[in-house]
């Protein structure tokens, strides 16, 4: 029982692999230049989750109030909320 003879049918794997190593850089190549793979990206908005409130103690006014100390809103949108809010 000798060897088998595969003619010129060896080169093929040789092929396919060159060809599979050059779609690999490729698809890492773009997945670099393009900030990740889809699935993987972080740039949408809505990954945080909302904060729970941890029982702070501050009331609807307070926080109003706060956030129009801080220069969060206006005199008027203060006081359209403080109306909503009575």
């Amino acid at each position: 029982m000798g060897t088998a003879n595969f003619g010129n049918f060896w080169i093929f794997p040789l092929v396919m692999m060159v060809f599979c190593m050059i779609m690999m850089f490729g698809a890492f190549t773009f997945f670099r230049s393009s900030g990740g793979p889809p699935w993987m990206r972080c740039d949408r908005q809505d990954h945080n989750p909302p904060q729970q409130n941890t029982g702070g103690g501050e009331t609807p006014l307070q926080i109003l109030q706060r956030r129009y100390a801080n220069g969060e809103i206006s005199k008027a949108e203060f006081d359209e909320m403080k109306r909503d809010l009575s």
